[in-house]
């Protein structure tokens, strides 16, 4: 920086007259003038090495540390010999980091919208998934003993009431699941695996709705009587009338993923066909077969059931029923033929020969 006038005439009233003053006088005030020199070129250097040192430390902190700064401060660092230069190359690098900072600004409100638009598709995803657990036990309503009881009942959230709610917790989840992601991307780690374990759709309605608001009721099928229990008493149940209970559900999801709910001229339920290995083992019972059989029938389930037992409370609940013998065969030794024979329901217009094998294998007895 240049001198003000008024420090200029300053500077000129100091200076002694050469034509007028002693030889003696104009020595000292050379001296002088050395001295103070030497005094404002060491002051001056001692201020470069110390803006050089504030410099450095600057450029020392952690919000510095990445190379993307150096290059500033290196620009910063050549011109402290010249207070000029440095302040123009300061304004340069502050301009550009200006201009940066607009193009981010820019950059993260597209990003924040993007954000906005994936969480507004994740909420109707969760929505709708919402919406499909309610229709789980649609047409779960049978006949027992006289008296229609909705066998499945599930309870979920209002999602009209609740919308708002949920969309707050969605976007904490995604904030989450952002922050989390940075982590992995810090610590060198796999990004889509560990999108591939957060972002499912389990944890998407836990976290949003929540599995526990859920609630789920059967019914349990007494000899005498039908009493309503909780998801979590099911377990609690009898092996038939677990079993029973296991049933419900099973037959109930079934028509759920078979349904077509755009067929606006059928009922939607599809046929289905059910193999069971021995499942009259617990529930032979009358007041247990009679329940399940009606929930086959509403779901339009054909059950094919394999089974050692015999007796009305079982035969009466088919309409067809064969026996089935394993043979030996007279064409190989070691090997079996099978045999059926046709004891209950309409005769058979078409039968299509299909081949059994029965092996034994050593290591199955191991």
């Amino acid at each position: 920086m240049s001198a003000s006038p008024e420090e200029q005439e300053q500077i000129r009233q100091q200076i002694p007259d050469i034509e007028t003053v002693e030889a003696q006088e104009l020595t000292r005030y050379q001296k002088t003038v050395k001295r103070n020199l030497l005094t404002a070129l060491s002051r001056l250097k001692d201020e470069q090495n110390r803006l050089a040192e504030e410099i450095r430390s600057i450029a020392a902190k952690d919000i510095y540390a990445e190379d993307y700064f150096k290059k500033t401060f290196d620009s910063l660092l050549t011109q402290t010999a010249s207070p000029k230069n440095l302040a123009e190359q300061y304004a340069v690098n502050k301009a550009s980091y200006e201009s940066q900072l607009e193009k981010l600004k820019i950059d993260l409100a597209s990003i924040d919208n993007e954000q906005k638009n994936i969480e507004e598709m994740f909420l109707e995803y969760v929505r709708s998934v919402n919406a499909n657990i309610a229709m789980i036990d649609k047409n779960s309503t049978i006949s027992v003993r006289g008296r229609n009881i909705k066998m499945l009942k599930i309870q979920v959230a209002d999602w009209e009431s609740e919308q708002e709610h949920f969309r707050m917790k969605l976007h904490d989840y995604f904030e989450q699941v952002i922050q989390n992601g940075l982590d992995t991307i810090d610590k060198n780690e796999n990004l889509n695996e560990f999108l591939g374990n957060v972002i499912t759709t389990k944890r998407l309605y836990d976290d949003t709705v929540g599995i526990g608001s859920v609630k789920i009721k059967l019914y349990k099928i007494e000899a005498e009587r039908e009493v309503p229990i909780t998801w979590a008493e099911v377990s609690a149940n009898s092996g038939g009338e677990g079993f029973l209970s296991a049933f419900v559900i099973l037959t109930c999801l079934l028509s759920y993923m078979r349904r077509d709910e755009s067929d606006l001229f059928t009922t939607g339920e599809e046929g289905k066909v059910l193999i069971m290995d021995n499942p009259f083992a617990q529930t032979n019972a009358e007041h247990l077969l009679k329940p399940l059989m009606e929930m086959a029938k509403k779901m339009n389930t054909q059950l094919i059931c394999l089974s050692g037992l015999g007796g009305d409370s079982i035969y009466n609940r088919f309409d067809n029923i064969y026996v089935l013998k394993l043979m030996d065969s007279s064409i190989r030794s070691g090997a079996w033929r099978m045999e059926a024979s046709h004891i209950k329901g309409e005769p058979v217009k078409r039968m299509v020969l299909s081949e059994f094998r029965v092996e034994e294998r050593e290591q199955d007895w191991k």
